[in-house]
């Protein structure tokens, strides 16, 4: 998982799910949920582009835009 620069995010890979959870902070609400692909494994944010990068066990690399 990773937070958002601002803190107001939280970004969670739900590996059994194949998805990436946005989740609001100030009450643990989930926000947003994306399929991501095959078992997703690790999440960052770049804040430079506001982007969140998710990495998945097959092998595969997606980028969601940070809405």
């Amino acid at each position: 998982m990773v937070i958002s620069p601002d803190g107001t995010a939280l970004y969670v890979v739900n590996y059994l799910d194949d998805a990436l959870s946005k989740v609001r902070t100030s009450d643990m609400a989930v926000i947003q949920s994306v399929p991501t692909g095959d078992r997703p494994i690790g999440v960052t944010y770049d804040a430079g582009t506001s982007r969140v990068w998710v990495a998945n066990y097959s092998g595969s690399l997606l980028v969601f835009a940070d809405s």
